[in-house]
């Protein structure tokens, strides 16, 4: 077989910065459209080159990251025998990043997934378009709709009176009580802050400048720090500004007309400013809502605990509302109840209420004195304002006509599926898809979406869909506004279905100038820029963007279906190259609930064109390979997963490789991910770490790594493995380990600890994984998987010289006990929840598990923080006797000779006194509290004798 660059090799130090770049901004054409948990193309690229390039070329290491910036169309080490390119698979596509760079590359390439928006995304990153073309068609669609959906979202312009434009409009939910007799409507804010000024207000001033009238000093402020184009004010810690004396006063005013002092109220002329220019501070700004009247008012500086309101002279606490978690408080009756339960009473969703809106004026330019004046050019003129009557009665006209021609439009009047996921939509009363919108959006949405469906070339009207798939993501009660950041949050951010109390409603159309987040006239100039980068590519490199002499659209060869991984009875035996993909982790993603959210949509125009797809009322669910908490458990998710492996292995070439990435947290699924590949018939090559972050991230620094996303690399097993004891693969594997971590050293590459232990620990499970189902123990039984990968990373700890080894008997005992003497024991401080998941890293016996088990407790000083439970403590809440773990024997023993109870019978009654005496001499060494009890029970072990042999522990897990 040929050895290829992967099997021995990755360069994940050059890798992860590319990585962390892309993460920050993914290439264009991975944001045409909205996917989940996409994955690095850089490590895809790399991943498809190693997987068929070879590992050394003339006698000398392949130097794949020169290969990486190459073109590789004519390269003939991509081909095959006969000249064609080499085939690549990729069951679960996803988003396409493995189809997309594939293509790239030059490779023939299949792609295959479940999910129909997955089809319909890859469809649409891997069709060629001509941007003219797209241009006009879009167009088409502006000429039909583009001034009704503007006219839907307009406001009136603080500077002329005249229609400006509702970038986003502001709504909140409304809980009714649910004791009739109250019935009570309470706004559902859980505080009062409608918005800040995000990287706070950056005010141009003169300091210090001396009012001639009574000689005080204030900072001369020439722009206008306000966001609500005017409104009141009232001021908080900081007024002044960062680094600016909280005593100083200051005023605005144009430099050439003067100022009114601050203190005085003297006209300050522009001669007191004399020659200096202008310095600049920054000022925190917020705006907040008048809970008793509605009204918008501005905080200069913090927020204070308690304010009053400048206008009504109410006084509250702005951070404080009547909505907290899932609860709220009638404002009528002062009832708490669940959210929930007022929208079951209630019958249906419980309401929203529009109160406000951000926007934008056309007409600064017009009256520039008056827009300086009221700060919108300070702001980019844009402004926050309360709702009006009159915008209270643009709502209620687009409702009028959306009940009037609501038969006409395309809209989601499907079901909602109880779902995981959509289980959250369900329990607030929602029942149908278009119940998630307001009428405004609903009426906008379709008459867009009915233009769109209007298109008649296919690749154009198929290019608009996708470009509307990816606004849904930017639209519906479902999108939470972040004043941190001043932006709209996506309906599925957090990768499932979130019911926020205060909503932000998109101007379906959008503005113009990109501004506001995911307008539909954004998404289509963001497809419009993916379409135009597949044509001229870059990668990112030390420099910056690096142009590739890649495979163009023209030039790509992609097969696309929408079908089950589990079967892929359409391609034919051995008929595949490489496979590379990313496979569903468990139960991260719920990808046919989540893809619901942009399907309902789309069905109405694609079910008659792509019947095989979009047919559905909704997407199909039941062979999808996830757990789903119900129906679908770890049980079906890994026998589906080991499935989908098996057909992998039929359609792959004996000598090709399988190459997935999965994302590696702690616990078992990690592990019955192994199981899943082993049992199909593969074994495992080498594991490589890529992280989502810099190499000299302060996060992975501080967290050693906690997560990764794992390369796997595997070839079919041919043949049935040969039978190895234990002891003996331990040996080899020792060997290996050693070898490579003297590789890994010479190398020069500088990796954190956890990447080369996560290296070593794939080097060994391919030592493992090729004699998978033949490994045997000290007694002859086949060992189980679990416990040899605790064994395996006990042995790398050891080698890396991370703990002080265990002796040779306890090598073999139970995962519980080799824990808790290599991890737990001898730390005084206590673990932080994720500092022991830290400390436990790839092991199956999680802080729970430990807790479960009394080995460690919850901190009585400190929440969320973790403790060793003292030895003696846990002696008196277990019986030694009985419990099957090595270290319940050492705490009952212990806790009788802290007693003064007799030792000698209770050992004589214990067949394990030989490893219990091992176990008591290392116990001995890690915890000096314990030495003197230790050496007690010991020399009373000596007393009676070992009487078994060591080595016979029970393995019971």
């Amino acid at each position: 077989m040929t050895s290829r660059y992967i099997e021995k090799s990755f360069p994940i130090v050059q890798l992860n910065p590319l990585s962390q770049r892309e993460r920050n901004a993914f290439k264009p054409v991975y944001k045409m459209h909205k996917w989940f948990a996409r994955r690095s193309s850089s490590i895809f690229r790399a991943i498809l080159l190693g997987a068929a390039l070879p590992a050394e070329e003339d006698g000398a290491p392949l130097d794949l990251m020169a290969e990486f910036y190459k073109g590789h169309g004519d390269d003939p080490r991509l081909k095959r025998p006969d000249g064609k390119p080499l085939r690549v698979l990729d069951p679960f596509m996803g988003g396409g990043t493995t189809i997309v760079e594939a293509l790239r590359l030059g490779f023939d390439v299949v792609g295959v997934d479940y999910n129909p928006i997955a089809w319909f995304i890859v469809r649409g990153e891997t069709t060629p378009v001509d941007l003219d073309q797209l241009d006009m068609a879009f167009q088409r669609v502006a000429d039909k709709v583009k001034d009704e959906l503007l006219g839907l979202y307009k406001t009136r312009c603080p500077l002329t009176g005249r229609d400006a434009d509702i970038i986003y409009g502001f709504w909140v939910k409304q809980g009714v009580c649910t004791d009739p007799l109250c019935g009570g409507v309470t706004d559902l804010f859980k505080d009062y802050e409608v918005a800040r000024k995000r990287g706070d207000a950056s005010i141009a001033y003169i300091p210090d400048v001396v009012c001639p009238y009574c000689s005080e000093e204030f900072d001369w402020e020439l722009d206008r720090c306000t966001v609500t184009a005017g409104g009141p004010q009232v001021l908080g810690d900081g007024a002044a500004g960062k680094k600016r004396p909280h005593t100083t006063r200051f005023a605005f005013g144009v430099s050439t007309r003067g100022v009114d002092c601050p203190h005085c109220g003297g006209s300050v002329p522009a001669s007191a400013i004399g020659p200096r220019k202008p310095k600049k501070k920054t000022v925190q700004l917020h705006v907040l809502l008048d809970s008793s009247t509605g009204d918008f008012f501005e905080v200069r500086g913090g927020i204070p605990d308690e304010v009053v309101a400048p206008v009504s002279g109410h006084r509250f606490a702005p951070k404080s509302g009547p909505a907290k978690g899932g609860k709220f408080s009638c404002q009528e009756c002062g009832r708490t109840q669940a959210m929930v339960d007022a929208a079951r009473a209630h019958g249906k969703p419980l309401p929203f209420r529009c109160y406000g809106y951000y926007a934008v004026t056309p007409h600064a330019d017009d009256e520039k004195a008056g827009a300086i004046a009221l700060g919108l050019l300070t702001n980019n003129n844009k402004w926050f304002g309360a709702v009006s009557a009159e915008d209270l009665q643009r709502i209620e006209d687009a409702a009028e006509e959306l009940e009037r021609i609501r038969s006409s439009l395309p809209l989601p009047e499907q079901e909602i599926y109880d779902g995981y996921n959509t289980n959250r939509l369900v329990i607030h009363q929602y029942k149908r898809w278009s119940e998630l919108y307001g009428p405004r959006q609903l009426l906008a949405l379709g008459k867009l979406l009915r233009a769109i469906g209007e298109e008649p070339d296919a690749v154009l009207r198929d290019a608009l869909l996708g470009a509307f798939q990816s606004h849904l993501d930017n639209a519906s009660n479902l999108c939470a506004f972040d004043v941190s950041r001043n932006m709209l949050q996506r309906v599925t951010a957090a990768h499932d279905f979130r019911n926020p109390t205060t909503i932000s409603e998109n101007n379906v159309w959008g503005v113009g100038g990109g501004i506001g987040r995911g307008p539909f006239e954004n998404c289509v100039l963001k497809y419009r820029d993916g379409c135009s980068y597949r044509m001229t590519p870059d990668l990112f490199n030390e420099d910056g963007p690096l142009l590739v002499d890649d495979v163009t659209p023209a030039g790509w060869k992609q097969h696309l279906s929408c079908g089950s991984s589990s079967d892929l009875g359409a391609i034919g035996d051995a008929s595949v190259d490489v496979v590379i993909t990313d496979p569903p982790y468990a139960g991260s993603v719920q990808y046919a609930e989540m893809s619901d959210w942009s399907y309902v949509w789309l069905h109405h125009v694609l079910k008659d064109h792509y019947p095989d797809e979009f047919g559905s009322e909704i997407t199909l669910k039941s062979e999808e390979i996830i757990e789903d908490g119900s129906h679908k458990d770890a049980d079906f998710f890994f026998n589906h997963l080991a499935q989908a492996w098996r057909e992998c292995r039929r359609v792959l070439v004996d000598d090709g490789l399988l190459v997935f990435t999965f994302h590696h947290k702690e616990g078992d699924r990690w592990t019955g991910l192994l199981k899943s590949l082993f049992e199909a018939g593969f074994y495992l090559v080498a594991a490589y770490p890529t992280h989502s972050e810099a190499l000299n991230s302060i996060v992975i620094q501080a967290t050693k790594g906690i997560t990764y996303d794992i390369v796997h690399v595997c070839r079919k097993r041919l043949g049935d493995p040969e039978s190895i004891p234990w002891s003996v693969l331990r040996r080899e594997v020792q060997r290996d380990a050693r070898a490579q971590l003297r590789e890994l050293e010479e190398g020069g590459d500088v990796l954190p600890g956890p990447d080369v232990w996560m290296i070593l620990l794939g080097s060994a499970l391919h030592r493992f994984s090729q004699h998978y189902g033949k490994v045997l123990d000290h007694d002859g039984t086949v060992l189980d998987l679990n416990i040899a990968i605790e064994r395996l990373k006990v042995l790398i700890h050891e080698l890396r010289g991370e703990t002080l080894p265990l002796p040779a008997a306890l090598t073999d005992a139970d995962g519980l006990t080799q824990v808790y003497l290599l991890h737990l024991v001898g730390n005084e401080s206590g673990w932080t929840r994720d500092g022991l998941h830290i400390e436990l890293r790839g092991y199956e016996h999680t802080p729970d598990r430990l807790a479960s088990a009394g080995l460690i407790e919850q901190d009585p000083k400190e929440s969320g923080r973790w403790i060793l439970t003292p030895a003696l403590k846990r002696a008196e809440q277990i019986d030694g006797r009985t419990h099957p773990y090595l270290i319940d024997s050492l705490h009952y023993f212990l806790g009788i000779a802290h007693r003064g109870e007799d030792l000698r019978a209770e050992l004589l009654a214990n067949k394990r006194r030989g490893l219990v005496a091992e176990g008591l001499a290392y116990l001995a060494k890690r915890d000096a509290t314990l030495r003197e009890l230790c050496a007690l029970v010991l020399r009373a072990i000596e007393d009676v004798g070992t009487k078994e042999e060591v080595g016979q522990l029970s393995l019971l897990e």
